[in-house]
């Protein structure tokens, strides 16, 4: 496999303040990003281990400036959140009381507000069923009258929440191309991920694969924790 265009980058500085201006809260952007880059050398690791590229965006984007708002971005689970939580809430809260902004996005836990809608079947976990009583993703589809990649995005939601191995959905030499891809380019775009991979690999094995990398990132970290603790 052909990484040799992600392997050119622009100079970090100049790459992170056009990634900036590209946001609807560049300034809000580089704080964060600054935080990230001083924790991620602080613990001497990775800065998408403190906090990938996805996340972060959507803070930018979404303004949650309270514990419950954080928590329903996708990609900071119970650790990060008792970690990184309040640290990541004071940022946005300071952000937004400088620029004088006071509509977050996102305020209330879900708990909290009304339900205007009638409760509806749970489409994730029907694919998820019939999967585990042991139909291919293509059948899956088939009988649902859903593309192949819809049904990949359920299965994924499962993965991501420990209950299924990518294994079982994905071929281990692909999971092995696709997990070295993302190690690689840990900040490289969903996009540019499938067109360093080829026609070969899916959209859908991507995402697969994407959400088993984020439950052994969870692992990790709690690992991590725990080794503290002891020590």
């Amino acid at each position: 496999i052909d990484f040799e265009a992600l392997s050119a980058k622009p100079d970090k500085k100049s790459k992170t303040a056009a990634q900036a201006e590209h946001t609807a809260h560049p300034v809000l952007y580089q704080k964060l990003f600054d935080w990230r880059e001083e924790l991620a050398s602080q613990y001497e690791v990775e800065p998408y281990l403190i906090l990938q590229r996805k996340p972060l965006m959507d803070i930018i984007a979404v303004l949650p400036n309270s514990l419950p708002a954080l928590k329903k971005i996708k990609g900071i689970g119970g650790i990060k959140i008792k970690k990184f939580g309040k640290t990541i809430v004071d940022i946005v809260s300071q952000y937004m009381a400088d620029k004088q902004i006071t509509n977050a996005g996102i305020e209330f836990p879900e708990e909290l507000l009304p339900s205007t809608k009638s409760v509806k079947p749970d489409t994730k976990s029907i694919s998820y069923g019939m999967f585990k009583e042991g139909k291919t993703i293509e059948e899956i589809a088939l009988e649902r009258s859903l593309v192949a990649s819809t049904i990949e995005g359920h299965l994924s939601y499962y993965v991501e929440q420990g209950k299924l191995d990518v294994f079982q959905v994905v071929e281990e030499k692909k999971v092995n191309w696709i997990m070295q891809c993302i190690l690689d380019h840990p900040d490289a775009l969903f996009a540019e991920i499938k067109s360093a991979l080829g026609d070969d690999y899916t959209y859908g094995e991507i995402r697969l694969v994407q959400a088993h990398f984020k439950v052994q990132e969870e692992v990790g970290e709690e690992l991590k924790v725990e080794k503290e603790r002891m020590e």
